[in-house]
């Protein structure tokens, strides 16, 4: 297979990478914004949850703390699972989940309840890295490919 074939696709699917996540970052940046004037409803936290990834490589764990709520809206309740983040030491994924209460606000699009954003959605810094990272690198090969 050509080298520079192979370069170029491997770019393709960098450059595939950070639209992915940078749609993710926009979408939470827009509904952030536009729920500003939605109504609030209090969500009932029903389980918490730290499960951890093993990395192979490096025999590692990392600890995703997640919860998941129920909140009240017209034609509703409706449920969610919310990831807070990960975290190297289960120590600090705990941390993560106990600094949520019992209840959860939650902000809810009144033409469409099912959409909704908590304050514990936000834009995280893995997600920037990724899309900065990944386009650096399409960048990088499709230099690579051409020189």
């Amino acid at each position: 297979m050509n080298t520079q074939f192979f370069l170029i696709v491997l770019a393709a699917l960098m450059l595939a990478v950070s639209i992915f996540y940078g749609l993710k970052v926009i979408s939470i940046y827009r509904k952030k914004s536009a729920s500003a004037s939605w109504p609030t409803a209090t969500g009932q936290i029903l389980s918490k949850d730290v499960s951890s990834i093993r990395n192979s490589k490096t025999n590692s764990y990392s600890y995703r703390a997640e919860v998941t709520y129920s909140y009240p809206a017209p034609g509703g309740p409706y449920q969610k699972k919310l990831f807070l983040g990960a975290k190297g030491i289960r120590a600090q994924a705990d941390e993560l989940l106990n600094a949520v209460g019992d209840t959860i606000l939650v902000r809810y699009n009144p033409e469409k309840p099912a959409e909704h954003i908590s304050d514990y959605e936000k834009i995280m810094p893995a997600q920037v890295a990724a899309i900065i990272g990944s386009l650096i690198l399409a960048l990088a090969l499709v230099v690579l490919a051409f020189l």
